[in-house]
């Protein structure tokens, strides 16, 4: 089994999940089966105690996630649009415009019932597509995803594609420090990668993406990062 970076992977203490070789991230030895991410599923049969109705999740949202995620665009000079990947409900981007005066609000989401609920509660405009495969014939000041890059089958070119609509890239994902089995997030049937500080800088790099803001999330086992396109 390969990594994301196209380093060989090995069996490690998770019983789901292979360790890089070279980066150190966890690999998934599940895949996503399709209609996993289907509204009614993700939302509402899943069955997981710790999985809440996206109406919940909206409300919760405005009380820790989105107001951090507003703080960290004081790290980006000029910005006055955002594309969003796998925006949920809509509740960043309506917070983007409503307190922080932005323009220019899109949002992708792979669930035509997660892009209607969007756009009902929030009156954002959502494109509904699996990215990175989707067409977006626009540029944006900041392409943003959070808690998505793990759940891409290539997370790389998702990156890059990223990369290729926007001036800035704002990331936040969960960050594996040692906690072993203790950590959260090893959820192998939609975290297909587990990332950690060492591996997420490189994925910025060879992006083609240049730091300029790397802090701990709204939440203690997640990182967010800020990167700026290189030129030339």
């Amino acid at each position: 089994m390969k990594c994301w970076c196209s380093c060989e992977t090995m069996d490690c203490f998770h019983p789901e999940y292979s360790q890089c070789v070279s980066c150190g991230t966890f690999v998934s030895k599940k895949s996503t089966e399709p209609g996993y991410y289907d509204f009614d599923y993700y939302w509402q049969k899943r069955g997981r105690p710790d999985y809440i109705p996206i109406d919940q999740r909206a409300k919760d949202d405005f009380d820790n996630r989105i107001p951090f995620w507003g703080g960290q665009l004081k790290a980006i000079p000029g910005c006055t649009s955002i594309l969003e990947i796998g925006s949920c409900h809509g509740g960043f981007l309506y917070y983007c415009c409503k307190d922080l005066g932005f323009i220019r609000l899109v949002g992708i989401e792979i669930s035509e019932g997660t892009c209607d609920f969007a756009r009902k509660t929030f009156g954002v405009e959502m494109i509904c597509g699996e990215f990175p495969n989707v067409e977006i014939n626009e540029k944006f000041d900041l392409v943003c995803g959070f808690d998505v890059l793990e759940h891409f089958p290539k997370p790389l070119d998702a990156m890059r594609k990223m990369k290729s609509l926007g001036e800035y890239v704002m990331v936040q994902t969960p960050c594996y420090r040692g906690e072993e089995m203790a950590f959260p997030h090893f959820k192998s049937d939609e975290h297909l990668f587990v990332f950690n500080k060492k591996s997420i800088k490189l994925m910025f790099s060879m992006a083609g993406l240049t730091i300029i803001s790397l802090v701990r999330g709204a939440f203690p086992w997640d990182i967010t990062m800020v990167g700026e396109v290189l030129v030339g």
